[in-house]
Protein backbone atom coordinates (compact mmCIF):
# COMPACT_ATOMS: atom_id res chain seq x y z
CA UNK A 1 0.00 0.00 0.00
CA UNK A 2 1.54 3.38 -0.61
CA UNK A 3 2.09 5.73 1.92
CA UNK A 4 0.98 9.67 2.92
CA UNK A 5 3.58 10.86 5.51
CA UNK A 6 2.50 14.22 7.36
CA UNK A 7 6.14 15.40 7.79
CA UNK A 8 6.62 18.69 10.14
CA UNK A 9 9.09 20.68 9.31
CA UNK A 10 12.27 22.09 11.38
CA UNK A 11 15.53 24.21 10.80
CA UNK A 12 17.89 21.35 10.83
CA UNK A 13 18.79 21.59 7.45
CA UNK A 14 20.23 24.53 7.83
CA UNK A 15 22.14 24.68 11.18
CA UNK A 16 25.04 25.11 9.28
CA UNK A 17 23.83 28.24 7.21
CA UNK A 18 24.97 31.59 9.12
CA UNK A 19 22.26 33.63 7.70
CA UNK A 20 19.60 31.43 9.48
CA UNK A 21 20.40 32.61 13.09
CA UNK A 22 20.53 36.38 11.08
CA UNK A 23 16.93 35.38 10.47
CA UNK A 24 16.01 34.21 13.63
CA UNK A 25 16.81 36.54 15.85
CA UNK A 26 14.09 38.60 14.54
CA UNK A 27 10.55 37.91 13.80
CA UNK A 28 10.18 37.45 9.96
CA UNK A 29 7.28 36.76 7.85
CA UNK A 30 6.36 34.38 5.34
CA UNK A 31 6.85 37.39 2.69
CA UNK A 32 10.07 38.27 3.82
CA UNK A 33 13.08 38.11 1.38
CA UNK A 34 14.90 34.80 2.40
CA UNK A 35 16.89 34.52 -1.37
CA UNK A 36 20.26 34.82 0.99
CA UNK A 37 18.92 31.70 3.37
CA UNK A 38 18.04 29.72 -0.13
CA UNK A 39 21.35 30.24 -1.83
CA UNK A 40 23.58 28.76 1.42
CA UNK A 41 21.01 25.75 1.90
CA UNK A 42 21.57 25.30 -1.41
CA UNK A 43 25.45 25.23 -1.30
CA UNK A 44 25.16 22.64 1.77
CA UNK A 45 23.41 20.32 -0.38
CA UNK A 46 25.05 20.04 -3.35
CA UNK A 47 27.82 19.16 -0.49
CA UNK A 48 26.55 16.91 1.50
CA UNK A 49 26.56 13.18 -0.01
CA UNK A 50 24.33 11.57 2.37
CA UNK A 51 20.67 12.37 2.62
CA UNK A 52 20.32 11.66 6.14
CA UNK A 53 22.78 14.10 7.14
CA UNK A 54 20.98 17.05 5.78
CA UNK A 55 18.06 17.34 8.07
CA UNK A 56 16.54 15.59 10.65
CA UNK A 57 13.07 15.09 8.17
CA UNK A 58 15.46 13.63 5.50
CA UNK A 59 17.23 10.95 8.05
CA UNK A 60 13.72 9.88 8.93
CA UNK A 61 12.14 9.56 5.72
CA UNK A 62 15.26 8.06 3.92
CA UNK A 63 14.83 5.05 7.13
CA UNK A 64 11.16 4.65 6.59
CA UNK A 65 11.99 4.35 2.30
CA UNK A 66 9.39 6.37 -0.12
CA UNK A 67 8.56 4.53 -3.48
CA UNK A 68 7.02 6.22 -5.94
CA UNK A 69 3.40 5.80 -5.08
CA UNK A 70 3.85 7.53 -1.89
CA UNK A 71 2.52 11.09 -0.76
CA UNK A 72 4.52 13.16 1.40
CA UNK A 73 3.08 16.97 2.86
CA UNK A 74 5.23 19.16 4.80
CA UNK A 75 3.95 21.32 7.28
CA UNK A 76 6.60 24.70 7.86
CA UNK A 77 5.85 27.23 10.19
CA UNK A 78 4.90 30.48 8.92
CA UNK A 79 8.18 32.54 9.09
CA UNK A 80 10.93 33.08 6.22
CA UNK A 81 13.24 30.52 7.79
CA UNK A 82 10.34 28.08 7.62
CA UNK A 83 9.12 28.86 4.12
CA UNK A 84 13.18 29.09 2.91
CA UNK A 85 13.63 25.15 4.89
CA UNK A 86 10.77 23.71 3.36
CA UNK A 87 11.18 24.76 0.28
CA UNK A 88 14.82 23.10 -0.32
CA UNK A 89 13.57 20.26 1.68
CA UNK A 90 10.86 19.29 -0.91
CA UNK A 91 13.17 19.88 -3.97
CA UNK A 92 16.03 17.47 -1.93
CA UNK A 93 12.93 14.67 -1.16
CA UNK A 94 11.70 15.35 -5.00
CA UNK A 95 15.60 14.69 -6.51
CA UNK A 96 16.33 12.06 -3.47
CA UNK A 97 13.59 9.88 -4.64
CA UNK A 98 12.66 10.55 -7.64
CA UNK A 99 9.04 11.78 -6.89
CA UNK A 100 7.12 14.55 -8.99
CA UNK A 101 6.50 17.84 -7.61
CA UNK A 102 2.53 16.88 -7.28
CA UNK A 103 3.56 14.14 -4.74
CA UNK A 104 5.57 16.27 -2.24
CA UNK A 105 2.87 18.96 -0.91
CA UNK A 106 3.84 22.16 1.21
CA UNK A 107 1.60 23.53 3.68
CA UNK A 108 2.44 26.75 4.79
CA UNK A 109 0.27 27.43 8.67
CA UNK A 110 -0.67 30.30 9.29
CA UNK A 111 0.11 31.74 12.57
CA UNK A 112 2.21 28.90 13.39
CA UNK A 113 5.55 30.25 15.07
CA UNK A 114 6.87 31.00 18.87
CA UNK A 115 7.40 34.59 18.83
CA UNK A 116 4.05 35.43 19.64
CA UNK A 117 1.67 33.64 22.24
CA UNK A 118 -1.36 34.94 21.12
CA UNK A 119 -0.98 34.00 17.53
CA UNK A 120 -0.10 30.68 17.79
CA UNK A 121 -2.75 29.80 19.98
CA UNK A 122 -5.77 31.48 18.25
CA UNK A 123 -4.62 30.80 15.30
CA UNK A 124 -1.23 29.01 14.54
CA UNK A 125 -2.58 25.78 16.40
CA UNK A 126 -5.96 25.94 14.88
CA UNK A 127 -4.87 25.86 11.07
CA UNK A 128 -1.85 22.97 12.24
CA UNK A 129 -4.95 20.68 13.21
CA UNK A 130 -7.02 22.08 10.38
CA UNK A 131 -4.35 21.05 7.49
CA UNK A 132 -3.73 17.71 9.67
CA UNK A 133 -7.23 16.66 9.95
CA UNK A 134 -7.88 17.91 6.16
CA UNK A 135 -5.68 15.13 5.02
CA UNK A 136 -6.81 12.24 7.83
CA UNK A 137 -10.35 12.90 6.89
CA UNK A 138 -9.89 12.52 3.23
CA UNK A 139 -11.41 9.55 1.88
CA UNK A 140 -8.81 9.22 -0.73
CA UNK A 141 -6.06 8.78 1.88
CA UNK A 142 -8.21 6.69 4.36
CA UNK A 143 -8.75 3.74 2.79
CA UNK A 144 -6.22 3.42 0.06
CA UNK A 145 -2.77 4.70 1.89
CA UNK A 146 -1.03 3.64 4.95
CA UNK A 147 -0.70 7.30 6.69
CA UNK A 148 2.32 7.92 8.83
CA UNK A 149 3.16 10.88 11.05
CA UNK A 150 6.75 11.47 11.50
CA UNK A 151 6.53 15.01 13.64
CA UNK A 152 10.88 14.60 13.96
CA UNK A 153 11.09 18.32 12.66
CA UNK A 154 9.40 21.61 13.81
CA UNK A 155 8.52 22.82 17.02
CA UNK A 156 8.33 20.66 20.08
CA UNK A 157 5.10 22.29 21.40
CA UNK A 158 2.95 20.57 18.45
CA UNK A 159 4.39 17.49 19.02
CA UNK A 160 1.20 16.56 21.33
CA UNK A 161 -1.32 17.28 18.98
CA UNK A 162 0.12 16.01 16.19
CA UNK A 163 0.67 12.70 18.78
CA UNK A 164 -2.71 13.20 19.70
CA UNK A 165 -4.34 13.33 16.39
CA UNK A 166 -2.26 10.04 15.36
CA UNK A 167 -3.77 8.09 18.24
CA UNK A 168 -6.85 9.55 17.62
CA UNK A 169 -7.53 8.24 14.20
CA UNK A 170 -4.82 4.96 15.15
CA UNK A 171 -1.98 5.89 12.79
CA UNK A 172 1.49 5.25 13.14
CA UNK A 173 3.69 7.73 14.23
CA UNK A 174 7.56 7.36 13.50
CA UNK A 175 10.06 9.37 15.68
CA UNK A 176 14.17 10.02 15.01
CA UNK A 177 15.91 11.91 17.24
CA UNK A 178 18.17 14.21 15.32
CA UNK A 179 20.58 12.28 13.03
CA UNK A 180 20.69 9.38 15.36
CA UNK A 181 20.59 5.58 13.97
CA UNK A 182 17.18 3.66 15.08
CA UNK A 183 13.86 5.00 14.30
CA UNK A 184 11.24 4.85 17.70
CA UNK A 185 8.23 3.17 15.73
CA UNK A 186 5.37 4.02 17.93
CA UNK A 187 2.38 2.08 16.89
CA UNK A 188 -1.57 2.91 16.80
CA UNK A 189 -2.84 2.31 19.89
CA UNK A 190 -5.86 0.17 21.14
CA UNK A 191 -7.70 3.77 21.85
CA UNK A 192 -11.29 4.24 21.13
CA UNK A 193 -13.43 7.98 21.58
CA UNK A 194 -15.83 7.64 24.38
CA UNK A 195 -18.46 10.28 22.69
CA UNK A 196 -20.80 9.69 26.22
CA UNK A 197 -17.61 11.33 28.33
CA UNK A 198 -16.99 14.09 25.62
CA UNK A 199 -20.73 14.74 25.14
CA UNK A 200 -20.86 16.09 28.93
CA UNK A 201 -17.67 18.12 29.18
CA UNK A 202 -17.93 19.35 25.76
CA UNK A 203 -19.95 22.59 27.19
CA UNK A 204 -16.98 23.47 29.19
CA UNK A 205 -14.80 23.04 26.51
CA UNK A 206 -16.82 25.48 24.51
CA UNK A 207 -16.78 27.93 26.90
CA UNK A 208 -12.55 27.94 27.30
CA UNK A 209 -12.20 28.25 24.13
CA UNK A 210 -14.33 31.33 23.87
CA UNK A 211 -12.88 32.93 26.70
CA UNK A 212 -9.39 31.06 26.46
CA UNK A 213 -8.53 30.61 29.84
CA UNK A 214 -11.20 30.63 33.16
CA UNK A 215 -10.85 29.28 36.53
CA UNK A 216 -11.13 25.24 37.56
CA UNK A 217 -15.08 26.04 39.26
CA UNK A 218 -16.30 28.23 36.20
CA UNK A 219 -14.80 24.80 33.81
CA UNK A 220 -16.57 21.99 36.12
CA UNK A 221 -20.09 24.23 36.47
CA UNK A 222 -20.03 23.58 32.46
CA UNK A 223 -19.62 19.99 32.84
CA UNK A 224 -23.04 18.27 32.53
CA UNK A 225 -24.32 16.63 35.19
CA UNK A 226 -20.56 16.82 37.22
CA UNK A 227 -20.21 15.27 40.39
CA UNK A 228 -16.74 15.81 42.66
CA UNK A 229 -15.66 12.54 42.29
CA UNK A 230 -15.01 12.84 38.73
CA UNK A 231 -12.98 15.82 39.08
CA UNK A 232 -9.90 14.38 37.98
CA UNK A 233 -11.48 13.02 34.48
CA UNK A 234 -12.88 16.24 33.72
CA UNK A 235 -9.43 18.18 34.83
CA UNK A 236 -7.77 15.65 32.35
CA UNK A 237 -9.35 18.02 29.54
CA UNK A 238 -7.79 21.04 30.57
CA UNK A 239 -3.94 22.12 31.28
CA UNK A 240 -2.46 25.53 33.62
CA UNK A 241 -2.97 28.28 32.39
CA UNK A 242 -1.60 31.33 34.34
CA UNK A 243 -2.51 32.79 37.87
CA UNK A 244 -4.71 30.01 39.04
CA UNK A 245 -6.53 29.77 35.83
CA UNK A 246 -6.60 26.95 33.09
CA UNK A 247 -7.09 26.45 29.51
CA UNK A 248 -7.65 23.70 26.71
CA UNK A 249 -5.13 20.47 26.79
CA UNK A 250 -4.03 19.62 23.24
CA UNK A 251 -6.04 16.53 23.48
CA UNK A 252 -9.32 19.01 23.96
CA UNK A 253 -8.26 20.94 21.64
CA UNK A 254 -8.22 18.55 19.04
CA UNK A 255 -11.48 17.21 20.20
CA UNK A 256 -12.67 20.64 19.47
CA UNK A 257 -11.20 21.26 16.13
CA UNK A 258 -12.43 17.47 14.92
CA UNK A 259 -15.99 18.04 16.00
CA UNK A 260 -16.05 21.63 14.52
CA UNK A 261 -14.96 20.13 10.53
CA UNK A 262 -18.20 17.59 10.57
CA UNK A 263 -21.72 18.26 9.64
CA UNK A 264 -24.98 16.13 9.78
CA UNK A 265 -25.16 13.07 8.18
CA UNK A 266 -27.21 12.86 4.94
CA UNK A 267 -29.51 9.84 4.45
CA UNK A 268 -31.55 8.65 1.60
CA UNK A 269 -35.15 9.72 2.02
CA UNK A 270 -36.20 5.53 2.65
CA UNK A 271 -33.24 5.82 5.61
CA UNK A 272 -35.53 8.70 6.56
CA UNK A 273 -38.80 7.59 6.55
CA UNK A 274 -37.62 4.27 7.95
CA UNK A 275 -35.82 5.19 11.06
CA UNK A 276 -38.41 8.34 11.64
CA UNK A 277 -41.25 5.33 11.43
CA UNK A 278 -39.30 2.79 13.76
CA UNK A 279 -40.65 2.52 17.49
CA UNK A 280 -39.07 2.17 20.75
CA UNK A 281 -35.76 1.31 21.44
CA UNK A 282 -35.15 0.26 18.23
CA UNK A 283 -35.69 3.53 17.19
CA UNK A 284 -34.03 5.46 19.60
CA UNK A 285 -30.63 3.42 18.35
CA UNK A 286 -30.72 3.72 14.70
CA UNK A 287 -31.23 7.71 15.40
CA UNK A 288 -28.40 7.38 18.08
CA UNK A 289 -26.42 5.63 15.39
CA UNK A 290 -26.79 8.52 12.34
CA UNK A 291 -25.99 10.85 15.26
CA UNK A 292 -22.96 9.22 16.29
CA UNK A 293 -21.40 8.92 12.70
CA UNK A 294 -21.21 12.64 11.99
CA UNK A 295 -18.50 12.67 14.11
CA UNK A 296 -15.16 10.69 12.00
CA UNK A 297 -13.28 9.79 15.61
CA UNK A 298 -16.80 7.68 16.15
CA UNK A 299 -17.01 6.47 13.22
CA UNK A 300 -13.43 5.26 12.78
CA UNK A 301 -13.73 3.52 16.27
CA UNK A 302 -17.01 1.81 14.88
CA UNK A 303 -16.63 0.74 11.42
CA UNK A 304 -17.21 -2.82 10.24
CA UNK A 305 -16.48 -4.13 6.51
CA UNK A 306 -17.69 -6.90 4.81
CA UNK A 307 -15.89 -8.12 1.49
CA UNK A 308 -18.48 -7.94 -0.76
CA UNK A 309 -19.43 -4.75 -0.17
CA UNK A 310 -17.50 -1.28 -0.30
CA UNK A 311 -20.20 0.41 2.09
CA UNK A 312 -18.95 1.04 5.47
CA UNK A 313 -21.17 -0.19 8.59
CA UNK A 314 -21.57 1.28 11.46
CA UNK A 315 -22.28 -0.16 14.97
CA UNK A 316 -22.89 -0.21 19.03
CA UNK A 317 -21.29 -3.41 20.61
CA UNK A 318 -24.24 -6.04 21.30
CA UNK A 319 -26.59 -4.51 19.60
CA UNK A 320 -28.14 -5.70 16.47
CA UNK A 321 -29.16 -1.83 14.43
CA UNK A 322 -26.61 -0.92 11.94
CA UNK A 323 -26.39 1.72 9.52
CA UNK A 324 -24.40 1.60 6.46
CA UNK A 325 -23.40 4.18 3.73
CA UNK A 326 -20.43 6.65 2.68
CA UNK A 327 -17.75 8.86 3.25
CA UNK A 328 -18.78 11.91 0.82
CA UNK A 329 -17.00 15.49 1.06
CA UNK A 330 -16.28 14.92 4.53
CA UNK A 331 -20.06 13.80 5.57
CA UNK A 332 -21.32 10.57 6.11
CA UNK A 333 -23.86 8.99 3.70
CA UNK A 334 -26.82 6.26 5.37
CA UNK A 335 -27.97 4.48 2.41
CA UNK A 336 -29.65 1.69 4.39
CA UNK A 337 -31.01 1.57 8.40
CA UNK A 338 -31.58 -2.02 9.71
CA UNK A 339 -33.35 -3.00 12.82
CA UNK A 340 -32.78 -6.41 12.88
CA UNK A 341 -29.49 -8.69 11.91
CA UNK A 342 -31.11 -10.85 10.06
CA UNK A 343 -32.21 -8.09 7.39
CA UNK A 344 -28.93 -6.61 7.45
CA UNK A 345 -27.46 -10.42 6.19
CA UNK A 346 -29.83 -10.78 3.25
CA UNK A 347 -29.45 -6.88 2.22
CA UNK A 348 -26.22 -5.37 2.38
CA UNK A 349 -23.95 -7.90 0.15
CA UNK A 350 -26.40 -6.85 -2.78
CA UNK A 351 -25.29 -3.59 -2.92
CA UNK A 352 -22.12 -1.31 -3.44
CA UNK A 353 -21.20 2.22 -3.32
CA UNK A 354 -21.33 2.77 -7.06
CA UNK A 355 -25.17 2.19 -6.90
CA UNK A 356 -26.13 5.30 -4.96
CA UNK A 357 -23.90 7.32 -7.60
CA UNK A 358 -27.25 9.40 -8.65
CA UNK A 359 -29.65 8.66 -5.49
CA UNK A 360 -31.13 11.41 -3.70
CA UNK A 361 -29.67 12.39 -0.21
CA UNK A 362 -30.96 14.87 1.62
CA UNK A 363 -30.05 16.15 5.73
CA UNK A 364 -30.45 14.58 8.35
CA UNK A 365 -32.41 16.52 10.68
CA UNK A 366 -33.19 14.56 14.09
CA UNK A 367 -36.58 15.29 15.74
CA UNK A 368 -35.67 14.14 19.38
CA UNK A 369 -32.49 13.97 21.60
CA UNK A 370 -31.67 10.69 22.02
CA UNK A 371 -28.08 11.23 23.37
CA UNK A 372 -25.77 8.91 24.01
CA UNK A 373 -26.23 6.96 26.23
CA UNK A 374 -29.42 8.94 28.44
CA UNK A 375 -32.02 7.12 30.75
CA UNK A 376 -29.40 3.92 30.02
CA UNK A 377 -31.39 3.07 26.44
CA UNK A 378 -28.37 1.52 24.99
CA UNK A 379 -28.69 -1.02 28.17
CA UNK A 380 -31.99 -1.94 27.55
CA UNK A 381 -31.12 -2.54 23.32
CA UNK A 382 -28.17 -4.68 24.65
CA UNK A 383 -30.79 -6.15 27.18
CA UNK A 384 -33.16 -6.28 24.43
CA UNK A 385 -30.82 -7.98 21.92
CA UNK A 386 -29.54 -10.88 24.91
CA UNK A 387 -33.08 -11.82 25.42
CA UNK A 388 -33.67 -12.10 21.09
CA UNK A 389 -30.55 -14.39 21.07
CA UNK A 390 -31.48 -15.98 23.97
CA UNK A 391 -35.31 -16.40 22.49
CA UNK A 392 -33.40 -18.28 19.12
CA UNK A 393 -31.41 -20.55 21.05
CA UNK A 394 -34.91 -21.34 23.03
CA UNK A 395 -36.82 -22.08 19.25
CA UNK A 396 -34.10 -24.05 18.12
CA UNK A 397 -33.85 -26.39 21.36
CA UNK A 398 -38.17 -26.46 20.75
CA UNK A 399 -37.79 -27.46 17.26
CA UNK A 400 -34.61 -30.37 18.19
CA UNK A 401 -37.28 -31.55 21.22
CA UNK A 402 -40.61 -31.42 17.96
CA UNK A 403 -38.03 -33.19 16.04
CA UNK A 404 -36.78 -35.83 18.35
CA UNK A 405 -40.74 -36.45 19.53
CA UNK A 406 -42.04 -36.92 16.19
CA UNK A 407 -38.89 -39.13 15.25
CA UNK A 408 -39.80 -41.53 18.34
CA UNK A 409 -43.41 -41.20 17.56
CA UNK A 410 -42.06 -42.06 14.23
CA UNK A 411 -40.44 -45.29 16.04
CA UNK A 412 -42.89 -46.75 17.87
CA UNK A 413 -45.69 -46.14 14.69
CA UNK A 414 -43.15 -48.39 13.31
CA UNK A 415 -42.63 -51.27 16.06
CA UNK A 416 -46.66 -51.17 16.46
CA UNK A 417 -47.29 -51.88 12.67
CA UNK A 418 -44.49 -54.81 12.48
CA UNK A 419 -46.16 -55.94 15.94
CA UNK A 420 -49.44 -55.51 13.63
CA UNK A 421 -47.90 -57.57 10.52
CA UNK A 422 -46.39 -60.44 13.12
CA UNK A 423 -49.40 -60.92 14.76
CA UNK A 424 -51.69 -61.44 11.81
CA UNK A 425 -48.96 -63.69 10.53
CA UNK A 426 -49.07 -65.90 13.51
CA UNK A 427 -52.70 -65.79 13.44
CA UNK A 428 -52.59 -66.88 9.50
CA UNK A 429 -49.88 -69.60 10.56
CA UNK A 430 -52.03 -70.90 13.58
CA UNK A 431 -55.11 -71.05 11.41
CA UNK A 432 -53.18 -73.15 8.98
CA UNK A 433 -52.08 -75.78 11.26
CA UNK A 434 -55.77 -75.40 13.04
CA UNK A 435 -56.70 -76.75 9.38
CA UNK A 436 -54.00 -80.11 9.20
CA UNK A 437 -54.38 -80.81 12.83
CA UNK A 438 -58.49 -81.40 12.12
CA UNK A 439 -57.90 -83.36 9.13
CA UNK A 440 -55.59 -85.38 10.30
CA UNK A 441 -57.45 -85.74 13.90
CA UNK A 442 -60.39 -86.62 12.33
CA UNK A 443 -59.26 -88.70 10.24
CA UNK A 444 -57.65 -91.00 12.41
CA UNK A 445 -59.43 -89.90 16.15
CA UNK A 446 -62.75 -88.00 16.18
CA UNK A 447 -62.42 -87.60 20.10
CA UNK A 448 -59.01 -86.34 20.12
CA UNK A 449 -60.14 -84.04 17.20
CA UNK A 450 -62.29 -82.71 19.65
CA UNK A 451 -60.16 -81.29 22.66
CA UNK A 452 -57.67 -80.08 19.60
CA UNK A 453 -60.32 -77.87 18.47
CA UNK A 454 -60.91 -76.76 21.69
CA UNK A 455 -57.25 -75.68 22.72
CA UNK A 456 -57.12 -73.71 19.52
CA UNK A 457 -60.67 -72.11 20.15
CA UNK A 458 -58.69 -70.84 23.72
CA UNK A 459 -55.16 -70.33 22.60
CA UNK A 460 -56.73 -67.72 20.12
CA UNK A 461 -59.10 -66.33 22.64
Amino acid sequence: MNKLILCTVGTSIANSCPEQRELIRRKTNWTDDYSALSKQLDDFVSKTSNPRKISAEMNTLDRIGIDAGDRIVLLSSDNAPGRACSEALKQVIMEHFGLASGAVDLKRIEGLQVRDAKLLREQGLKNFVKVVLSYLNDPQYQYSYETIINPTGGFKGILPFLTILGMLYGKRTIYIFEFSDELINLPPLPFSFDLQLYNRVRPALHFIDREVAVSEQAFLNHVTDFTAPERDLFMAFTEPFDAGMITLSPLAYCLLSIEMEHEHCLVTPQVDEHVRNEKGVSGIVLKRLIGNAENPLWRNSHIHRWDTTDLLIMKQSRTAERIAGFVKNDRFHVTHAFSNHDEYERTLGKFSKSDFDTAEFINWEPDENVGVDEDNRDALAEERDDLLVEKNRLGKNVEQLMSDIKEQKNQSSRTVSDLEKKIRRLEMETEELKKELEAQALKENPSIFKSIISFFDWRVK
